[in-house]
């Protein structure tokens, strides 16, 4: 598995990229669709990566309470 750094950059370039796409192109009396799927399931499967990684930023926290009396 990639480290976290890796996946952030990895992210990023999938964003910028995303950015720059163009849903068609049309030249003359042509025109093209690009389906635009990959780019935003590549995005959610590194989102998910990263949260598997520990990059979500949560702290998940567990107290025990032990009580002689009743609370």
């Amino acid at each position: 598995m990639a480290g976290i750094n890796t996946l952030l950059a990895n992210r990023d370039s999938i964003l910028a990229r995303l950015a720059t796409l163009q849903k068609s192109v049309q030249h003359g009396d042509k025109r093209v669709d690009y389906d635009l799927q990959a780019a935003t399931t590549a995005l959610s499967t590194i989102d998910s990566e990263i949260a598997k990684a520990g990059g979500s930023g949560k702290v998940v926290r567990q107290v025990r309470v032990n009580s002689c009396k009743d609370l």
